[in-house]
């Protein structure tokens, strides 16, 4: 018998094996969670968003894609092609993850 669990033990489950700042958006249709890029990962992003030959969607998406830790592949898909907002929003967010919303200053 398949045990359904709900968000929150997901996101439970997902904290423990990838930390704290994981990434996360409900949609209708589930839940999508994904664990915070590695420095390489961020790097590839980061140099593909400046790169004037790759649009930012196919950084973003491709971003969000080697992140996402749930749900499975194919349900995952089907979330990205209802929601074609939802690869930005959470690129936006991994973003942050990765230190992006640090707070840096200059001078004293």
């Amino acid at each position: 018998m398949t045990t359904i669990k709900s968000s929150d033990q997901i996101l439970d489950s997902m904290k423990a094996e990838h930390g704290d700042r994981i990434v996360h958006a409900e949609t209708p249709m589930g839940l999508v969670v994904c664990r915070p890029p590695t420095l390489g990962e961020h790097k590839r992003f980061s140099d593909k968003i400046g790169d004037a030959r790759k649009s930012n969607s196919d950084a973003m998406k491709e971003l969000v894609v080697c992140c996402r830790v749930y749900p499975e592949r194919e349900d995952f898909k089907q979330i990205i092609e209802r929601f074609g907002a939802l690869c930005r929003l959470l690129a936006d967010a991994l973003d942050d993850a990765a230190g992006g919303d640090i707070e840096v200053h200059t001078g004293k």
